[in-house]
């Protein structure tokens, strides 16, 4: 096949999504772009050519937002006990465009449905859940599909009592940081 059948569905991709990011231009403005975002290298030699045209089109920098947000737990902290029937994970969320929402997860599974409203939380049932670790992270999205997940955090379900020198702390179902032996 000839350059440029294999070109026409490209540029035309690369178009519309210059379009969709610039909704009044004209074709002398779409072409223009086009022309100006192609670049030439070792394989297309000098161009404009017969070969190559104008060079290869660069389109995943000519995409828009390529900046993930950035997602943050702030409770519980890491290490804590959980002792009671449910917690309150709470972060917070940024991004360089705005925060369409956060997916909580736990052991990697999304927990409840994506919270569009800051500050973002959600409340953990953990009357079902057994004995033992769990790691909590945040996703944030952005308009552009762009995800951010936060450092994972490492949390104790403890049920049955604990050590005498380990009192309730906070809101009554957090107890202190398990240690390292």
């Amino acid at each position: 096949m000839s350059g440029t059948s294999q070109a026409a569905p490209h540029i035309a991709g690369a178009a519309a999504l210059y379009l969709q990011m610039n909704p009044g231009a004209t074709v002398e403005e779409v072409r223009t772009w086009v022309r100006s975002t192609a670049i030439s290298d070792s394989f297309t030699g000098a161009v404009p050519n017969n070969q190559w045209g104008y060079g290869k089109q660069r389109i995943v920098c000519q995409a828009g937002d390529i900046i993930p947000p950035t997602a943050t737990i702030n409770f519980p902290l890491n290490g804590a006990r959980i002792t009671g029937n449910s917690v309150t994970i709470n972060a917070t969320a940024s991004d360089n465009v705005g925060v369409i929402g956060v997916q909580f997860k736990i052991n990697g599974n999304n927990y409840g449905a994506e919270d569009p409203n800051s500050p973002y939380s959600i409340n953990w049932d953990t009357t079902n859940a057994a004995n033992g670790n769990y790691v909590l992270t945040a996703t944030a999205r952005d308009a552009a599909g762009n995800l951010g997940t936060s450092l994972p955090i490492t949390v104790e379900i403890r049920r049955g009592g604990g050590p005498a020198d380990c009192p309730p702390g906070g809101n009554g179902s957090i107890q202190c940081p398990i240690t390292t032996v």
